[in-house]
């Protein structure tokens, strides 16, 4: 497939997208595939020459493409906090990774018990709902998916796990924390030798397991960890790369590349058991790719994971289902937060106000995410579903989307202004030129902090502070190999 032309779909505008279902019909399966510390450049549909990725490739030229899209954070915790709950997680105290530096209390590092989760919501609609994969909302048992809406989970609490599997702790780069589990129970015994594969495996059992059970409808969540770090794929896989010349690069290609075949599995498995017409498939990235780790690519944007330049936050997004939506690009900027309401609606449930105590006050809780659906129907055509975006990390600083114009400010540098509108790589910065809207942005974002209802409940690795640094002054390849 060919690469998406960004300065065509920024320019475009929307067209109908959705095809509605009719009332007999019952409410779509959702399959929610969700990446870890991709490369925006990194895909075939997204630009990528060196990577081959043709299953990613034929969902999203078979389904709509969101090529403005971003997360809430520009790394893993908290971008799946905001995923997961529809609000942006600063209002909630999920600022940074959990754990790894100080807090107000141990048990309190992870997604807010009083928040209500993608699962709990989806649970509320009639959905049977599973979790598989990488959870990284705390490792306590009260934070543990099945008592945030999940019916069924495998995978680590933690964020990180080897691929080629050695389940003994004394194995170095174990990972100790973050130990493989199946509905409570750490596992003892390789099933699937290789990590990606074995996700896989359980998501492709449930959907065959679903369509044995019934007519429920089904929510599945899976959050694959591939291509964070450690860099280990499968000889295999890896012979396919033998001209990548960079050995790091190789690996990361390898483990890409295997994630994509992955991938064509799951949507083999849904026609296989006759679920494929009737279910959505929503693909996503928790942040931007790892430029130093894994050796990601972002172009053509600057940045990387951990910083708020457009590598850092924007990702590849794309929303599949024949039966329901036409193919087709929507050019306006989405975030991830969209995500909640957007399937709460597909599955024909609806948001009800709610109130919650800010100091000495009830206040009413704010979803920040938008059902992007009217938009997709042309319902809004002439309207941005976000006029304006926010991001923060305390030791890192923050940025703010007020249309075209991008403001980002760190601990170490003065602010910088960008027009993405002329300007998508962020390379020449008008802020001296332009005082009054830097004034201005900066007003709205201090104002944005103050509607939080809660503090950052813990501050994250002192080193983050050091990395934020390093990332915002380094270089970044903007062109595909």
């Amino acid at each position: 497939m060919n690469a998406v032309p960004i300065t065509l779909v920024i320019a475009g505008m929307p067209l109908l997208f959705c095809e509605p279902a009719s009332a007999e019909d019952r409410p779509p399966n959702v399959l929610f595939i969700f990446a870890d510390d991709m490369g925006y450049g990194d895909l075939g549909f997204t630009g990528s020459t060196q990577i081959k990725t043709p299953n990613l490739d034929a969902l999203a030229q078979g389904g709509i493409v969101f090529p403005q899209a971003y997360v809430t954070a520009p790394v893993c915790g908290p971008s799946r906090a905001g995923l997961l709950t529809g609000r942006y997680q600063q209002r909630f105290g999920f600022e940074a990774n959990p754990g790894g530096g100080e807090s107000i209390r141990q048990d309190m590092v992870g997604l807010h018990v009083r928040e209500k989760t993608l699962g709990d919501r989806m649970t509320a609609c009639g959905y049977h709902t599973a979790c598989i994969g990488k959870w990284h909302m705390g490792s306590d048992d009260h934070f543990y998916p099945t008592q945030r809406g999940f019916d069924y989970f495998f995978g680590m609490r933690g964020g990180g796990h080897r691929y080629i599997l050695d389940l003994n702790p004394s194995t170095p780069g174990w990972y100790p924390t973050f130990a493989l589990e199946r509905m409570g129970k750490r596992l003892d015994r390789i099933e699937v030798p290789y990590l990606t594969d074995w996700f896989t495996e359980e998501a492709t059992d449930y959907m065959d397991r679903r369509a044995q059970e019934g007519d429920q409808p089904w929510f599945m969540y899976v959050c694959y960890n591939c291509p964070h770090g450690p860099l280990e794929a499968k000889e295999e896989d890896i012979a396919r790369y033998g001209h990548v010349e960079h050995k790091g690069r190789r690996t990361y290609c390898a483990m890409l590349d295997c994630f994509d075949q992955n991938v064509g599995k799951l949507v083999a498995t849904l026609k296989e058991n006759g679920q494929y017409d009737n279910t959505v498939i929503f693909f996503l990235n928790d942040n931007g790719g790892s430029v130093e780790t894994v050796h990601a690519i972002n172009a053509p944007f600057w940045g990387t994971k951990g910083s708020f330049y457009e590598g850092g936050i924007r990702v590849p997004m794309f929303l599949h289902s024949p039966k329901r939506f036409k193919p087709g690009t929507y050019p306006h900027p989405v975030i991830s937060v969209d995500v909640m309401p957007t399937l709460v609606a597909l599955g024909g449930g609806s948001l009800e106000p709610e109130i919650i105590r800010k100091g000495k006050k009830q206040v009413p809780v704010i979803y920040d995410g938008v059902d992007l659906l009217p938009y997709l129907a042309g319902d809004k055509a002439d309207e941005r579903p976000h006029d304006k975006l926010y991001w923060r990390i305390m030791s890192h600083g923050g940025a703010m989307r007020d249309g075209d114009w991008k403001l980002i400010f760190t601990p170490h540098d003065p602010p910088q202004l960008y027009d993405l509108s002329r300007d998508i790589a962020e390379r020449n910065d008008p802020a001296a030129g332009h005082s009054e809207i830097v004034a201005r942005m900066m007003d709205d974002h201090n104002q944005w902090c103050g509607s939080h209802e809660r503090v950052p409940l813990w501050l994250g690795s002192p080193s983050w502070y050091s990395f934020s640094r390093k990332n915002h002054r380094k270089d970044y390849q903007l062109t595909q190999p």
